[in-house]
């Protein structure tokens, strides 16, 4: 199913909530490239950093999910 039909120009807060919705379906590859690119929309928000995170974290690596983490602080 389409979340959004053409996310290119969607602000860092859809592609963050996009990224969440995909971690929910445990779709972690496409939860990942929505989190890296709501950060690359809006690189200080901490939230995106935390949630690429989780993302990380439940997808076993561990290593980059804790540079998400301490990118969040």
């Amino acid at each position: 199913a389409t979340l959004w039909a053409d996310t290119r120009n969607a602000p860092g807060a859809a592609l963050h909530l996009l990224g969440l919705i995909r971690l929910g379906q445990k779709r972690h590859v496409d939860a990942e490239r929505f989190l890296r690119r709501a950060i690359a929309a809006e690189p200080r928000i901490a939230r995106h950093h935390a949630a690429l995170g989780d993302v990380l974290s439940q997808a076993g690596v561990h290593t980059a999910a804790a540079d998400a983490y301490g990118a969040a602080l």
